[in-house]
């Protein structure tokens, strides 16, 4: 059997976080992730849209890094004021 190109129904609610089609399609398109919809209905994801090729790149969001401006060793903070 030849793989699908298509992604699997359990992968669109994995994705999606919804087994109601109507709910799945509002994310997709909320997403802007392309789709075609079955006969019945149902999203029909290709597996290549959602797939990043080798020549796009996935950009990570980038984390703020708080620092507590809390002395350490219990020592007082000093007031230049």
């Amino acid at each position: 059997m030849q793989p699908s190109i298509f992604i699997e129904k359990d992968d669109v609610v994995k994705l999606t976080g919804t087994k109601i089609r109507k709910l799945q399609i509002e994310h997709l398109i909320r997403s802007n992730i392309p789709f075609k919809q079955d006969r019945n209905g149902y999203p029909l994801i290709l597996l290549d849209s959602i797939k990043p090729t080798s020549t796009q790149t996935v950009k990570t969001p980038r984390r703020k890094i708080r620092v507590n401006p809390t002395p350490l060793n219990g020592q007082k903070e000093v007031s230049n004021g």
